[in-house]
């Protein structure tokens, strides 16, 4: 898919490079004092290295990292520049991320780059410029604790996505009846606690039901505003969920030694 971005879409930049606080600016701004947007934005993958007993591998925690990042972003950015009345109807954005990441070697191929902006793109309509520097500070505990014995699943594992909508029970409940030899990992992304209880319910009655232990991984995700006014600045769309969910999807896969996903 060919995606052709005009010279009037906005611009937007952001640095994560503080853990704490997201900072950012809109090309009607000075880009050159980006202002703090948000701050305590998080993700727990504590839960995928706490279901298999084994701390995350820092390239996966970077690509978790990096999905959240691109998240954060797109939800504070506006498609309508509604400042700028000559570009209110405009759909295509461009955006500016620093991010950092562990492995900096590995973000910085040209072949890593290009398909990540391509891949963006495609799920976005956006253009996307991302600047990956060296992480540094803490490591989240997903990376550092230690587990005296790793919990394996019996192979194969098969691991699904898990929304907790009506056509997500019935793929687990089917998936469940035909691969009855499997050991089955379910995942899902929450952004509010009455979402992951009702995720959690339904992933109960399904183990009930079929008489099969069921793991279930629940990976809360997001971020808290800093500062008035900003919580009214959310761009509705979300196009960059379903990169967010495909990648603690394939995250908790490959932790969990998946033959099938």
């Amino acid at each position: 898919m060919s995606t052709t971005i005009s010279m009037n879409s906005v611009e937007y930049c952001f640095d994560f490079t503080d853990p704490a606080t997201v900072r950012g600016s809109t090309s009607s701004e000075n880009q050159s004092a980006l202002r703090p947007i948000v701050n305590e934005y998080f993700v727990n993958d504590d839960t995928i290295s706490n279901s298999f007993g084994q701390r995350l591998d820092p390239l996966l925690a970077d690509w978790i990292d990096v999905a959240l990042a691109t998240y954060i972003a797109d939800r504070l950015s506006l498609r309508r520049d509604t400042s700028r009345l000559q570009h209110a109807f405009n759909w295509s954005r461009i955006f500016r991320l620093k991010i950092p990441v562990r492995n900096l070697k590995a973000w910085q191929r040209e072949e890593m780059q290009n398909a990540l902006r391509t891949l963006l793109r495609f799920l976005t309509d956006d253009d996307w410029n991302i600047e990956f520097v060296a992480k540094n500070g803490l490591a989240r505990t997903a990376q550092t604790k230690e587990y005296l014995f790793p919990m394996p699943l019996r192979p194969p594992v098969h691991v699904a996505l898990f929304s907790g909508g009506l056509d997500s029970f019935a793929g687990a409940a089917n998936q469940i009846h035909v691969l009855s030899e499997h050991s089955f990992v379910f995942v899902s992304g929450a952004t509010n606690s009455r979402h992951k209880y009702a995720q959690r319910e339904q992933i109960r009655v399904i183990g009930r039901e079929a008489r099969q232990e069921v793991c279930h991984v629940v990976i809360p995700f997001g971020f808290n505003w800093h500062g008035r006014g900003h919580e009214t600045i959310q761009e509705t769309t979300q196009r960059t969920r379903g990169f967010v969910f495909l990648t603690l999807g394939a995250v908790t896969a490959l932790t969990a030694g998946a033959s099938t996903n």
